[in-house]
């Protein structure tokens, strides 16, 4: 329904722990990850500014305001209320991290966009894998650390990481507690996993069931429930420490619109539908304040999860 190909996919749910996963997976996976439209794989990741001076004085107030809220450098930066600097607090502000020398891997990072967005800011040692990178990702010269990978081609490797992120990865990937093992073995003793995945025990799939966009058959090999995740990382010898409702209107007005037998992209257009186009303004506050709700009940359809190593 995203790319309106008109595929159908069998779905099976645990009993147990109510994970949704797919019965069988297509042997042409690649196909529904179109390089020219999905989200996550279309351009490429921007070059690192040249000039590091330029781009250090440019963003000391950003960087700073990561991490510090109350110095100089932070007031400075909450004045100028930085977009920039709010998202990048929402990858690593609520981790560990604090050093801009700290090891960090994006896991699933698509053209490599976020990982040049950190570089950019300061962080040295940056890297980023996925296995449908677009080839001028790869390509660039300027950004050695974006590789054709996976979690487990680097445990070979020396480097391990103080933050690992999976941002709607996990359920992408066909074995999960392989991955997750990967990913285990990839922390530092001090390490953090940061995963972000849409989970079943939500109010989203109550409402629509197999229309809930979040299924996004048949990319979507495996959706957890949030008993599964702690299962999962009690598996890997990892606590949940942290988490966090991450939700939006998002998993409502995109499931009616699959209702409305809507695809999420259209085709002739080669591009995302407008949500207006399809819903006036009050239509999308009221699928906001379902997010809302639900998040405030504990039921988002989308949960962040920061898992470590339980301290000795």
């Amino acid at each position: 329904m995203m790319l309106g190909l008109g595929t159908e996919h069998g779905y099976a749910r645990c009993s147990q722990c109510g994970t949704l996963q797919i019965i069988d997976v297509p042997s042409d996976l690649a196909r529904y990850y179109d390089r020219d439209l999905y989200y996550s794989l279309v351009g490429h990741a921007p070059e690192p500014r040249r000039n590091r001076l330029r781009a250090w004085i440019g963003n000391r107030c950003d960087r700073a305001h990561i991490f510090d809220e109350y110095g100089l450098f932070g007031r400075l930066a909450r004045a100028r209320n930085s977009i920039v600097a709010e998202r990048l607090k929402s990858y690593v502000g609520e981790s560990p991290v604090r050093s801009w020398n700290a090891a960090i891997l994006d896991v699933g990072c698509g053209s490599g966009a976020l990982v040049q967005e950190l570089a950019i800011h300061g962080f040295r040692r940056v890297e980023g894998i996925d296995p449908y990178m677009p080839d001028a990702a790869v390509s660039l010269e300027t950004c050695p650390r974006l590789r054709r990978a996976s979690a487990a081609d680097l445990l070979a490797e020396a480097t391990r990481f103080d933050l690992i992120m999976l941002t709607h990865v996990l359920e992408h990937v066909p074995d999960p507690i392989a991955a997750m093992q990967a990913v285990a073995g990839l922390l530092s003793p001090r390490g953090v996993c940061r995963i972000e995945v849409p989970v079943t025990d939500c109010d989203a799939f109550d409402a629509y069931g197999a229309d809930w966009v979040e299924i996004d058959a048949p990319r979507h090999l495996h959706i957890p429930s949030r008993r599964a995740i702690a299962l999962l990382a009690a598996r890997m010898g990892l606590e949940i420490y942290r988490s966090h409702p991450a939700g939006s209107g998002f998993e409502f007005w995109g499931s009616e619109m699959y209702r409305r037998q809507l695809t999420l992209i259209d085709r002739e257009r080669r591009s995302y539908r407008e949500p207006r186009e399809t819903f006036t303004d009050d239509e999308l506050r009221a699928f906001d304040d379902r997010a809302a709700e639900a998040a405030g009940r504990g039921r988002s359809g989308r949960e962040r999860f920061y898992l470590r190593k339980p301290p000795a």
